[in-house]
């Protein structure tokens, strides 16, 4: 029990004390965190999967947006497009992410498949 509350006050604690310092993230730090997932997205060969380079596609090029809404001054926009940029190549990652899953389901699938008609 002792272990649970160190562990919930380890998540609980930080998220309390963020949220009472009121301060948001800046633009950069959401263009950083927006490009991370892009990079993650290329790392796990996004590009490979349809669905996951569509969604790919669409945050380098919300990236794009967001860069000219900056310069626009127009700041509010220019985060919510970054925001869309970063939920849609976390949407490619977690589309690859089920596709080689779904892939290596098939795999065990056709291994237990072999193994069934060897024992019969």
């Amino acid at each position: 029990m002792k272990k649970l509350l160190g562990f919930v006050s380890a998540l609980v604690l930080p998220t309390v004390m963020g949220v009472g310092c009121g301060s948001a993230p800046s633009p950069g730090d959401e263009a950083l965190n927006a490009r991370a997932a892009i990079r993650a997205a290329d790392e796990m060969h996004a590009e490979n999967q349809p669905q996951a380079r569509y969604y790919l596609a669409l945050a380098r090029e919300q990236i794009g947006k967001a860069e000219e809404f900056f310069a626009a001054d127009d700041v509010e926009r220019g985060r919510r497009i970054l925001a869309r940029a970063q939920a849609d190549a976390e949407l490619a990652i977690a589309l690859t992410q089920e596709a080689a899953t779904r892939a290596e389901a098939e795999q065990i699938q056709q291994h237990v498949n072999d193994l069934r008609r060897e024992h019969l």
